[in-house]
């Protein structure tokens, strides 16, 4: 690559682009991105939104994520106690397969199934069924009126946060016209990550196989040539 993308805010990265986290046991991503740059002697930029870290502070956003998971497990269990053949229960048990199926491939499956449409429409899924299905469950309970605020709270941050990093990473696109450029990015946000940037025409989106397998190819044919 010419340039390498980290899921960071400028917060967490110091004037050079590099991660100030870089521990491979705790962030991952920050030590990936950092080892590749670093061999390669390429750049790094964060594309994160700039305020992330204020953003979840200022909002109190994990204790309002904690919060919303408490109430609607305690809705569960009334629902559960009340009538056990609720229709409602059987959503929630398509919605806990989802979660399986995710974490199953990422504790067995390899980079190029974490990396498909395989996974992407797991989460999509997964998506649809926190924003629509869970939502229309608990408008039929008054007292889950919070919960609903709160996950359209969360629903618009999503979708938010996504499109500030799509606009970034376009402007790099625009800043490197013609380079490769690597995306290293949680991979829960790669269906709309992917979704967005397909959009735009002046991108061409494509998995890190595809890119390998081509190089592979072309130097073959020099090979052959030589």
């Amino acid at each position: 690559p010419d340039v390498v993308l980290n899921e960071l805010p400028l917060t967490q990265v110091d004037p050079n682009g590099r991660p100030l986290h870089r521990d491979h046991a705790k962030y991952p991503e920050g030590w990936a991105a950092d080892t590749v740059a670093a061999v390669l002697k390429v750049r790094q930029i964060p594309f994160d939104r700039p305020n992330r870290d204020e953003f979840y502070k200022n909002t109190h956003y994990f204790k309002r994520q904690k919060q919303s998971d408490i109430q609607f497990s305690e809705l569960i269990k009334k629902i559960a106690q009340k009538d056990p053949n609720n229709p409602d229960l059987k959503i929630i048990e398509v919605a806990e397969c989802i979660w399986k199926i995710e974490r199953d491939i990422f504790l067995t499956a390899g980079p190029e199934i974490i990396n498909s449409e395989i996974h992407d429409n797991c989460i999509r899924a997964k998506k649809k069924i926190d924003r629509e299905l869970f939502s229309a469950i608990q408008r039929k309970y008054p007292e889950t009126e919070f919960w609903i605020k709160e996950n359209h709270f969360f629903t618009e941050e999503w979708i938010e946060r996504n499109t500030i990093m799509s606009d970034n990473i376009v402007k790099v696109v625009k800043e490197y016209p013609g380079k490769r450029i690597v995306v290293v990015t949680g991979a829960t946000h790669r269906y709309i990550l992917r979704d967005l940037l397909k959009a735009n025409p002046d991108i061409a989106v494509k998995e890190y196989w595809e890119v390998i397998n081509f190089d592979i190819q072309k130097s073959l044919k020099n090979i052959k040539k030589e």
